[in-house]
């Protein structure tokens, strides 16, 4: 673990938008942000550390005559998310994602343990497992990385995508203005700094939070070779049973499979909160 405790409950934090994507064959990423300081519930959240210095160097030059920076707008690429997220120090909490595998294996394993819901009997050949259920910090920093699976295997149907897409965080000036304002962090006391207090022209600080509500998307794709076998009446029924137990939404993080032909497909949807050091 990183050493930092999980954050619990309502916490005030930044917000902003777009989206990291990554696939898993057997996963998908995607990040969205809010403008204002809003107060959110990051319990479910995944739960990450990046330094304080990768925002700031965003945000271009300080005009001391208006006291704002250049940049109203700065954007955490994908390649500078996995940069920064590159051990398992980085990661607080994986949240609810500390299920993803397990009910994925618990959803297979009800799915084809229904001998009465196929048109014939079958045997699968091989186990169903993906890395015996266990997904926590070193899982996340091994899957954004590429590197929890071996490159794509077309005959296997393994394969782990490069993650891809953006975070997007706006209004830089009016957010680090009602920061300084409110101090809704804590880390910016009226007396800091010799009693100078804070101004914009510090930029972002360690402590600061951002939270983006639907920051990763995550799809797991298992393909089946079914070779002619299909549900039959009593499996559809079965199948709508176990759709209606497993998908769900929880404020922003939600879980949702479905079997089409022959592909079962997890996607899960979970918040990130970011704390800057």
């Amino acid at each position: 673990m990183s050493g930092h405790n999980p954050l619990l409950g309502m916490y005030y934090a930044l917000t902003g938008t777009g989206g990291f994507t990554i696939q898993q064959g057997l996963k998908t990423v995607t990040m969205s942000p809010i403008n204002r300081i809003n107060q959110y519930d990051v319990t479910s959240s995944m739960q990450v550390l990046l330094p304080v210095s990768l925002f700031n160097a965003k945000l271009g030059t300080y005009d001391s005559v208006n006291n704002v920076w250049q940049n109203e707008n700065i954007t955490i690429s994908n390649t500078e998310f996995v940069n920064n997220v590159h051990t398992r120090a980085n990661v607080i909490t994986v949240g609810s994602l500390s299920t993803l595998y397990s009910d994925f294996i618990l959803y297979v394993n009800e799915y084809f343990g229904y001998a009465n819901g196929f048109s014939t009997i079958f045997t699968l050949s091989s186990q169903i497992d993906v890395n015996n259920g266990v997904f926590d910090a070193s899982t996340f920093v091994k899957l954004i990385g590429g590197s929890s699976l071996n490159p794509r295997n077309d005959s296997t149907g393994q394969y782990v995508s490069d993650l891809s897409g953006a975070i997007n965080f706006g209004y830089i000036n009016e957010l680090l203005s009602n920061v300084i304002s409110a101090n809704p962090f804590n880390n910016r006391p009226t007396t800091g700094k010799g009693g100078a207090g804070y101004t914009i022209h510090d930029g972002f600080i360690a402590g600061d939070l951002l939270f983006v509500p639907t920051g990763l998307t995550i799809t797991l794709n298992m393909l089946m070779n079914t070779n002619n076998i299909t549900l039959n009446n009593l499996g559809i029924a079965h199948l709508t049973s176990l759709n209606a137990s497993s998908n769900y939404v929880n404020g922003y993080f939600s879980s949702n499979t479905t079997v089409t032909g022959n592909e079962i497909s997890t996607t899960i949807k979970i918040p990130l909160l970011i704390q800057l050091i």
